[in-house]
């Protein structure tokens, strides 16, 4: 059978939110997962990553980072598609948040306590929009991750993207997986 990876989630240098470029320090990160890989097997899971351009993210891979955290971006594609539809419920989020602008780090921080409230506030096809921009640029994040690795493909297993060895994957891969 198949071994699920390991992950030791870290944060050396990237931070929460919406911040673009490098901010990892990769020669360290690549110390830390060598050590930890050679020793027990454990890949790195590296927290912050919302904001990296997706050119970058081979870099992740080539330094054993094998997850990468970028809840921040999901949020900012249900929020778009949120304003793109429903541009009244942003502008009462705003208004009630007392905010200038959404996609902020004060928005990111104060918009939590309003979201469990939007499952009442958003009709299907709205629904269905956000479930569409978010599958799209996760196949996009996904398939940066692996694009300079051909020795890896990345696999959805539950909720998560793992990054595998694609002789492990079926015959039709990530494709007939992603069906």
């Amino acid at each position: 059978g198949v071994r699920a990876p390991i992950l030791l989630a870290i944060n050396n240098g990237s931070e929460h939110g919406n911040v673009p470029g490098m901010k990892i320090n990769l020669e360290t990160t690549k110390a830390i997962a060598d050590a930890i890989y050679q020793r027990w097997g454990i890949w790195i899971n590296q927290h912050g990553i919302t904001g990296t351009e997706l050119p970058l993210f081979p870099q992740l891979a080539a330094v054993r980072i094998r997850n990468g955290n970028v809840g921040t971006h999901w949020q900012n594609y249900m929020w778009e598609v949120i304003n793109q539809k429903r541009p009244d419920i942003v502008a009462k989020a705003l208004e009630t948040l007392k905010l200038d602008k959404y996609r902020s780090k004060d928005w990111d921080k104060k918009i939590r306590n309003f979201e469990p409230q939007l499952d009442q506030l958003l009709d299907p096809e709205t629904k269905a929009a956000i479930t569409e921009a978010v599958r799209k640029t996760a196949l996009e994040h996904f398939n940066a991750f692996a694009s300079k690795s051909p020795s890896l493909a990345v696999v959805p297993v539950f909720n998560y993207a793992v990054i595998v060895d694609p002789k492990l994957l079926p015959a039709g891969g990530i494709t007939e997986i992603l069906k």
